[in-house]
């Protein structure tokens, strides 16, 4: 269940673990399509990417081709993305070295001073510049987000560049294949033009 995983990998991160992973696709029961998609969305962009496989005649639904070419391209995209930010997961591994923090951290550890945010825990921050805000409704294709921070804070949707200003809820359009993913505003995100196909030691 992606509520159980979410929530006990943020109380981890303030435990003191900078990494933890969840099972990409959850470790027990079979995926459905939309399980299949909602769940790759976020755990391809966890601290770690643990892609859990079981044999084929257990288990034929967790390959990224199991429930046709729309699963297909979403895990493809998603772990594209990952693969593309590994600049911006590299200084979030220093960070955490340096300081503790951990790479994946829940709202309240980011925005201490924010008392809207200390029951949220199906939104969480990349660092201190991303906010992924993953579908966890069966069926769903709006999500409400509450956005952190004062007036005068915006975030962007990394997806289409909409801007939104912070200190408010809004509804936000999820399609099957989209993970709501917001930039804080005033942020430089490192990124690599391209997915690599190998990473050097």
């Amino acid at each position: 269940c992606i509520r159980r995983t979410l929530r006990a990998g943020l109380n981890m991160g303030l435990a003191g673990f900078a990494y933890w992973t969840a099972d990409v696709f959850g470790l027990d029961g079979k995926t459905t399509p939309e399980t299949h998609m909602r769940y790759a969305q976020w755990a391809l962009l966890a601290p770690i990417a643990r892609y859990f496989v079981r044999p084929t005649y257990e288990d034929d639904t967790r390959f990224p081709w199991s429930h046709g070419p729309q699963a297909e391209a979403n895990f493809g995209k998603y772990t594209e993305l990952r693969y593309r930010l590994l600049p911006y997961y590299y200084a979030l591994a220093w960070e955490a070295y340096r300081t503790g923090l951990p790479i994946m951290r829940p709202l309240l550890l980011e925005f201490q001073s924010d008392a809207r945010l200390a029951d949220v825990w199906d939104q969480v921050m990349l660092g201190s510049r991303l906010m992924l805000a993953p579908v966890i409704e069966q069926g769903a294709t709006l999500r409400r987000i509450v956005l952190p921070g004062a007036t005068g804070e915006v975030w962007h949707d990394f997806w289409t560049g909409d801007t939104f200003e912070g200190g408010r809820e809004i509804e936000y359009a999820a399609p099957l294949d989209r993970l709501p993913l917001l930039v804080r505003g005033g942020t430089l995100l490192p990124m690599l033009a391209h997915a690599p196909q190998h990473i050097a030691d």
